[in-house]
């Protein structure tokens, strides 16, 4: 956990959206309850626990010595994800799709630059003019290494939190989950919606201000502290996190490793924090945090 999670932050600030309903929450009920420091012990003791089991060996380690030497260069393709990166079909799909919804913004709002529209432009373009998903990646990695991944990615993800929230479909997500909770149930639920949601939109702050006013209007006839939504809803979009860690992709690129070098020990480490996490939020109504 963290001293810098956005929705216990926001909520302590004066004037937030959620205030006439839930007023202002303190961090001693958010960051720093019972709930959240159990969960950052246990948490990390359970993934230290696993880390130490999934090690290598002393005899299978294999030592690095001075500069980290690049990894051999790979012309074919193999997998199925390296030909989907390298297709000029989906190279092709992307770039229609980016000029169509250029198009639609200066037919809607006439020849307006602004700065959102100029770096979607660049975007396109870069796409378009580079022939493939991977060639793309790969200029703007040997371009600025240490924050490729983020430069690339959020755009992408801007676009989708949008579909999701446009669409309402974050809401009925929570809706959903709302309907088949009692108040026993609701925070684990809602621990496990925003896990859902985290996955398509890896931002704390806009799944927030989306998903948390479905799940506060839903506990007003419940007997259940706000603070406990926010939890879990924090809880649930750092478990996820872990699934796609974009916050590490700044340190893989200095290193010069790929996602798939640490994968598979975020994968266990969300797995061990989603048990233990899910757990603790069972047990919030019967402890009464």
């Amino acid at each position: 956990m963290s001293l810098a999670l956005t929705a216990p932050l926001l909520v302590n600030t004066p004037g937030h959206p959620l205030e006439e309903k839930i007023g202002l929450i303190p961090v001693t009920e958010t960051i720093f309850s019972p709930t959240m420091l159990l969960v950052s012990i246990v948490g990390f003791l359970g993934i230290y626990a696993g880390f130490a089991f999934m090690a290598p060996k002393p005899n299978e380690i294999i030592p690095l010595n001075g500069d980290i030497a690049e990894p051999p260069a790979d012309p074919k393709p193999q997998t199925a994800a390296e030909k989907i990166d390298n297709s000029i079909i989906v190279n092709t799909i992307v770039v229609v799709f980016g000029i169509l919804a250029i198009s639609l913004y200066f037919i809607a709002n006439g020849f307006n630059l602004e700065l959102n529209i100029m770096n979607f432009i660049f975007l396109v373009v870069g796409i378009g003019l580079h022939g493939s998903p991977a060639k793309y990646a790969k200029c703007i990695t040997d371009g600025i290494p240490a924050a490729s991944g983020i430069v690339l990615q959020f755009p992408f993800y801007a676009g989708i939190i949008g579909i999701m929230a446009g669409s309402g479909l974050i809401v009925m997500i929570g809706q959903w989950f709302a309907s088949i909770s009692t108040e026993a149930t609701f925070p684990l639920f809602t621990y496990i919606a925003a896990m859902i949601v985290n996955i398509f939109v890896p931002s704390a702050g806009g799944q927030w201000q989306v998903q948390g006013p479905v799940m506060i209007e839903a506990i007003q006839n419940m007997n259940i502290n706000p603070a406990t939504i926010v939890n879990a809803v924090s809880v649930g979009d750092m478990t996820t996190n872990l699934l796609q860690p974009f916050f590490v992709l700044p340190t893989l690129g200095l290193a010069k490793l790929g996602l798939k070098d640490i994968w598979g020990y975020c994968m266990t480490a969300m797995l061990i924090l989603m048990v233990i996490s899910g757990t603790f939020f069972l047990l919030v109504p019967v402890l009464g945090w």
